[in-house]
């Protein structure tokens, strides 16, 4: 039997890293009516090049979304989108979180994890645009 997450580690890990040409700030939102239920989850990112893959965490220790463990939940979607990037993955950048927002009835870890893939289709679209303008 294959092994799929081997070879899907595989393929990810031969293809050519990218990173970002400079700095980029960037809001992930989940803020989602889902029938009945509502996901919201909002955090700020700076993402700049860097040698290797990174993660700053500035996010308040106090802080709800902390506690609950939110932040990972976050980056795990950001990640999902970032190993998938169309011209190889993103994977040597650094990562800076400053900023997630939390209400307690209607954040969970699955809007934070949706907000992490909305920051990575937003940084996607930045990397590809600086692509198109630099051939």
């Amino acid at each position: 039997m294959k092994d799929y997450i081997e070879l899907w580690k595989q393929n990810v890990t031969t293809r050519p890293a990218q990173t970002v040409k400079s700095g980029i700030e960037i809001t992930g939102e989940r803020d989602k009516h889902m029938g009945a239920q509502h996901e919201y989850a909002k955090v700020k990112i700076y993402v700049e090049p860097s040698d290797h893959f990174e993660v700053v965490d500035l996010v308040e220790s106090t802080s709800k979304a902390r506690e609950e463990g939110y932040p990972d939940s976050f980056l795990f979607g950001l990640l999902d989108m970032m190993m998938t990037m169309e011209h190889g993955p993103l994977i040597r950048v650094r990562v800076t979180l400053k900023t997630a927002e939390y209400d307690p009835i209607n954040s969970s870890s699955k809007s934070y994890w949706g907000a992490g893939r909305d920051a990575g289709r937003k940084l996607a679209e930045t990397v590809s645009r600086s692509r198109r303008h630099t051939n």
